[in-house]
């Protein structure tokens, strides 16, 4: 049996993204294709890792290594919502202690102070396991934050679990003849949105610009729904393929003076309904908490669909001394 090696990876990305979608908990957003979208913004800090027994990939790490203060940390990930070490279906016990343990002295060898690693939530694996978790904590790291993700199973007819108050809404949105549909109507859908986080004092995470590259760049998985009232664009949402099992609702926005129409509850049906067709298992509706307190409003409506949270956990290691 060839010896493991870490190393930086100097291969090419399709490599590393076929791995990814073979993995046991890659999602798209470990894939260097979609990190891509940021173009030279990290490529001072990217220092992505990769494990190979002889030619083999056998893990790999996006990585970030960032000057925080006096301190050096790396982070995974950095530019998008789930990092981590992927793995095969097949890890072992024994060899998470090793992959945990030579990226400690790799790190501390560099003089990096810290690792901060926010993985993926369980349902993103094919076979749950918490391996890597287990000696990343054996090695004395701590969980500063955990943040609670919900999520929908997805079904044939979703209206069958979702409680009465949504049933009811997707019903008023059919009979008031709110459509959805995919859609390219990227300038709508931004306008809409931007209009919806400029009442909170924010900003979407991605330009304009970087939706529809993403749009353009991953058809797949990248998919743009809207709901709209004698074809008038009244409310949309974007969802990722983050891997074969989940579908991510990345972003949902609605015009304000439609609202009492009920198009997102309409949205989140007929996106659930198309979700389980393509065969997805879950659909994430992301975090319910920010910096570990509730959005009770989000929360509550997202309860409505029958909503459930997991935890996604965020893991901080020490590598050198008291730093």
């Amino acid at each position: 049996m060839a010896e493991w090696t870490l190393e930086r990876f100097t291969g090419v990305p399709g490599e590393w993204d076929a791995f990814v979608e073979s993995s046991n908990n890659g999602t798209l957003f470990h894939r260097l294709g979609y990190l891509a979208y940021h173009g030279d913004r990290f490529a001072a800090s990217a220092h992505h890792l990769a494990w190979r027994a002889g030619d083999e990939l056998r893990a790999v790490l996006p990585l970030g290594i960032f000057t925080e203060g006096a301190l050096s940390v790396a982070r995974s990930p950095f530019g998008a919502s789930y990092g981590g070490i992927v793995v095969r279906n097949d890890l072992s016990l024994v060899e998470a202690e090793r992959l945990v343990a030579s990226l400690r002295e790799y790190l501390a060898s560099r003089g990096i102070d810290r690792l901060v690693v926010t993985p993926a939530p369980p349902m993103n694996h094919v076979h749950p396991q918490n391996y890597v978790d287990f000696w990343l904590l054996k090695a004395g790291a701590t969980i500063p934050r955990s943040e609670l993700t919900s999520y929908i199973e997805t079904a044939a007819e979703p209206l069958e679990r979702f409680r009465y108050s949504a049933v009811k809404a997707v019903r008023k949105a059919r009979a008031n003849e709110v459509g959805v549909e995919q859609s390219d109507w990227v300038d709508e859908f931004y306008e809409i949105l931007a209009a919806n986080r400029r009442k909170f004092g924010a900003e979407p995470t991605h330009s304009q610009a970087e939706i529809s590259w993403l749009l353009e760049r991953f058809p797949e998985q990248v998919r743009l729904f809207m709901a709209y009232l004698d074809r008038k664009p009244i409310a949309g949402s974007l969802v990722f393929r983050v891997n074969a099992r989940v579908l991510l609702d990345f972003y949902w926005a609605h015009l304000d003076e439609y609202q009492g129409l009920r198009p997102v509850s309409l949205l989140v049906h007929e996106i659930a309904r198309w979700a389980h067709a393509e065969g997805f298992r879950y659909f994430d509706f992301g975090t319910q908490t920010i910096e570990m307190t509730p959005v009770e409003g989000g929360t509550r409506f997202k309860e409505t669909f029958g909503a459930l949270g997991v935890f996604r956990h965020t893991y901080e290691l020490k590598l050198r001394g008291d730093v």
